[in-house]
């Protein structure tokens, strides 16, 4: 049925002058008249693109959001999930309290605190803060 419609439509176009290019045209005593597409201007092809990457990453922001929320309300209201993701919590924090506990690690974030040290004095900023563990206290 829907190949039928598709052939159908198909044929109307090819007997009205309305080819798949999209460049002839029937006019109304059905004789085909060539029509010249005007060269996109290329400022407005690029106003454009930009606006549909804008409006692509309005959406994908829309969409980020409410996966979030829908995550919250699915952790809230399940039991078995929210009982799976305080294991995940717990056994992350046991995986960095693991991790703190090696010499050369605990080394190298002391090398990062002073370095985000020096530059909060340089750039009068306060840099973004890490999770400190109990073991850097």
């Amino acid at each position: 049925m829907f190949k039928r419609m598709i052939l159908t439509a198909a044929a109307l176009l090819a007997v009205t002058g309305y080819g798949a290019d999209g460049i002839t045209t029937g006019n109304a005593a059905g004789t085909q008249t060539q029509t010249k597409q005007k060269a996109a201007n290329p400022q407005a092809a690029e106003r454009e693109k930009a606006r549909k990457i804008a409006e692509l990453n309005s959406k994908r922001t829309d969409l980020i959001r409410r996966i979030h929320e829908k995550r919250q309300g699915l952790l809230k209201s399940n039991p078995k999930l929210r009982r799976m993701h305080q294991q995940l919590l717990k056994q992350v924090r046991e995986l960095a309290l693991e991790l703190n506990a090696n010499r050369e690690m605990r080394t190298l974030n002391d090398e990062l605190s002073e370095v985000e040290r020096q530059l909060k004095n340089e750039l009068g900023s306060q840099p973004a803060k890490q999770p400190v563990s109990k073991n850097q206290k």
